[in-house]
């Protein structure tokens, strides 16, 4: 062991494996460990970090948080012909209170057996407090897989150890001291400070004395016992000889004569060496002057601020250094004035800046509207902006006409009507507006005359109806009691040839036909309009259309077109659209329907309300990228000679998709938990490829598959990975061609 004095030790321990026994070989050896309590081992410090044995390799691993040294054959386990012994070096945090070696085997319990070496924590006494010195089991049997360190020194320096055995019983197997006493000259229990052992019933010569040859006199004894069975132990008488104790008197205090000793060699007391000044002033002024009294140092007395400043800034501030007075450094004027009129303009007194008098406004605007208005920015005046016209005039009249005094607008005087109407009603009614007479409308005749002569003559005289009063009479003047005075014919016209009432022929084609007693002849009627639904004609005609038939047109008898030429439409039963919405479950719906000879269809396509329209000639169509449960809404309008042809369907998306679930650790340890790093996928059925790649944190390949079923063990070509965080990378292929790509990180643990 070595103290490397920064709070770690160094240790080389030699492990030996008890391999051949005789006729009894070793079993079936699958790992050997060092355990250290009390402390953890250096990373990377363990050497070798490889054992090989007959042919195959102990791979060292760190475990239990740094404190198990573990060496294990990831391949076979081996049977041992011999027993080597393997020297591993290593290094530790602290002082561990105990080494532990142990094997583990598929064979018999004995290669099980734990071995122990006591560092920190051992037992320290003397002669006097030990007279009797036993194993650790004192009247009894000694424990199993127990270990114990004493070392015994004489009472007094000068002395010497002697224990004297007078009975042993420690346990061995086969002849070999699997429970073992080992004996150090001295007080360091290290292999070349060996005095006897190891010791078991197998090797022990009988009962004898140990006595220490070391400087110090002491003997130090080192005892382990594996779990299998114990012995009573051992009894020894100790004893010690020589050796002189200090009066504790040989100091007299004086400190001019250095401290006296005691030599336990001599039995003497040894003068001391009287002190010498070292040196005490440390030149320090802070600390006062240090003096030398013959023994000691004295300290000095500080010395004290005496008000170092005078208070005068010319001077700059004078400090105080712990010693001595700092002279100040006078001020410099920085450049007081800033360069802001606002502000005044700042002077320096020679030690500081004295603030300006901001200058007043001098009441810079002298009301003179044609300057502008001038205005003080705190420093000075600002001209004004002379004003400019900005159009004063608003069009509207009914203000008057604004105008421009050089500084604002002022307003118009608004006119007043002037009295616009004048009295003549053939120029209608003048009005005023508010900036001007308005021309009013003529007036029209409303047509005064209704017809009747028996209420006057109603005449227009341009304004108004006058009513002239009606003469009757005979107005007729071929009538024999014609009246030439009369105004309005009031049917009592007498002729010399009356009507013969049969002028009317009944033919409402030709008109009511009517008498003239004048010519005593009928005379023609006028044929109606078509305002007489009585007398319509129904003729045939050709409208042109090719889809329609029985073309027939209305006339009037007087030859006017009442309704025109216009047939019945032909109806032709066309073979139905059939429409007809695949899904193909990756977001794409195609529509087919049945071909029905037409040239063009025009489809109109509704997905969330958004409308598209499309015209073709093919009987399919393929809409793509669609959600799942995305509804479409799909129509067809068409024609087949002179039929109109529609026909809607609804269609829903159906999208079938995967997820890919991961865990973040699994822990390949056996036990039936988690041992494997296995994806769960849903849809499987929809998966074409797969791809898993596994990554250690250098980036090498650890694992790769293609089925979605295999799960990775931990292992590498044949040996168990490391506990670490690795890498993976997934790859899916849906049998829509839709890829997904996965990664993340695994945590292997144990």
């Amino acid at each position: 062991m070595t103290d490397n004095g920064n709070g770690t030790y160094s240790f080389t321990v030699e492990m030996c494996l008890e391999g051949n026994t005789g006729s009894n070989f070793d079993p079936l050896l699958d790992e050997f460990e060092m355990m250290v309590q009390g402390a953890t081992v250096v990373a990377g410090s363990v050497s070798p970090t490889v054992f090989n044995l007959s042919g195959y390799d102990y791979n060292m691993t760190l475990q239990a948080g740094n404190t198990v040294i573990n060496y294990y054959s990831f391949t076979n386990w081996i049977g041992l012909g011999s027993d080597p012994c393997l020297q591993i070096s290593f290094t530790t945090n602290g002082l561990p209170s105990a080494l532990i070696g142990a094997t583990n085997a598929s064979g018999t319990a004995w290669e099980c057996i734990n071995r122990t070496i006591v560092i920190g924590g051992a037992i320290s006494t003397n002669c006097t407090s030990t007279p009797i010195f036993t194993d650790p089991g004192g009247n009894g049997n000694y424990p199993a897989n127990s270990a114990s360190t004493t070392t015994i020194c004489p009472d007094s320096p000068g002395g010497t150890v002697s224990v004297a055995f007078s009975s042993f019983d420690i346990d061995d197997v086969f002849g070999n001291c699997l429970d073992q006493l080992i004996i150090y000259n001295g007080s360091s229990p290290v292999s070349s400070n060996i005095l006897g052992g190891p010791f078991c019933n197998a090797n022990y010569p009988g009962n004898q004395t140990f006595t220490s040859t070391s400087i110090d006199g002491c003997l130090t004894f080192s005892f382990q016992s594996d779990g299998s069975s114990s012995g009573s132990g051992w009894s020894a008488t100790v004893s010690c000889t020589g050796g002189c104790s200090d009066p504790g008197n040989c100091d007299d205090g004086n400190c001019a004569n250095g401290t006296e000793s005691w030599d336990s060699n001599s039995c003497q007391c040894v003068p001391g060496t009287p002190p010498v000044n070292p040196g005490c002033n440390d030149g320090d002024c802070s600390n006062g002057i240090e003096t030398w009294d013959g023994c000691q140092c004295i300290p000095g007395t500080p010395p004290v601020d005496p008000g170092c400043n005078d208070g005068d800034c010319s001077n700059g501030v004078e400090t105080w250094d712990g010693c001595q007075c700092i002279p100040g450094t006078p001020p410099v004027d920085p450049g007081c004035n800033d360069g802001d009129c606002s502000n005044g303009v700042e002077t320096w007194d020679g030690c500081q800046c004295i603030p300006g008098t901001p200058p007043v406004d001098p009441g810079c605007n002298d009301g003179d509207c044609s300057n502008g208005i001038e205005t003080w920015d705190g420093c000075q005046c600002i001209p004004g902006t002379p004003p400019v016209d900005p159009g004063c005039n608003d069009g509207d009249c009914s203000n008057g006409v604004e105008t421009w005094d050089g500084c604002q607008c002022i307003p118009g005087t608004p006119p007043v009507d002037p009295g616009c109407d004048d009295g003549d009603c053939s120029n209608g009614i003048e009005t005023w507006d508010g900036c001007q007479c308005i021309p009013g409308t003529p007036p029209v005749d409303p047509g005064c005359n209704d017809g009747d002569c028996s209420n006057g003559i109603e005449t227009w005289d341009g304004c108004e109806c006058i009513v002239t009063p009606s003469v009757l009479g005979c107005t007729n003047p071929t009538a024999l009691n014609f009246n030439p005075s009369a105004t309005c014919d009031d049917g009592s016209c007498i002729f010399s040839c009356p009507d013969p009432g049969n002028c009317d022929d009944g033919d409402c084609a030709n008109g009511i036909e009517t008498w003239d007693g004048i010519a005593c002849q009928c005379i023609p009627g006028t044929p109606p309009d078509c305002s007489n639904q009585n007398c319509l004609q129904i003729i045939n005609c050709d409208d042109n259309d090719p889809c329609t038939e029985n073309d027939v047109a209305i006339i009037a008898a007087n030859g006017d077109v009442c309704i025109p030429c216009e047939g019945q439409l032909i109806n032709i039963s066309p073979d139905t659209l059939n429409i007809i919405c695949n899904n193909d479950s990756i977001g794409n719906i195609s529509f087919s329907w049945n071909d029905i000879g037409t040239e063009e269809y025009e489809l109109i396509v509704n997905v969330n309300n958004n409308i598209d329209t499309i015209y073709q000639n093919l009987n399919t169509y393929t809409i793509v990228n669609l959600v799942n449960n995305e509804n479409v809404q799909f129509s067809i309008y068409t024609s087949v000679g002179c039929t109109l042809v529609s026909e809607s369907i609804n269609c829903t998306a159906e999208v079938l998709d995967t997820k890919i679930y991961v865990p973040n650790a699994f822990s390949p340890n056996n036990d039936g938990i988690n041992d494997t790093f296995n994806v769960f996928i849903t849809n499987k059925s929809i998966i074409s490829n797969y791809r898993i790649v596994v990554y250690d944190r250098w980036g090498e390949q650890v694992f790769f598959s293609q089925n979605y079923d295999e799960g990775w063990d931990g292992f590498y070509k044949g040996y168990p990975e490391n506990i670490a965080v690795y890498v993976y990378y997934i790859e899916v292929e849906l049998t829509n061609g839709k890829r997904i790509y996965q990664k993340g990180n695994i945590t292997l643990i144990r």
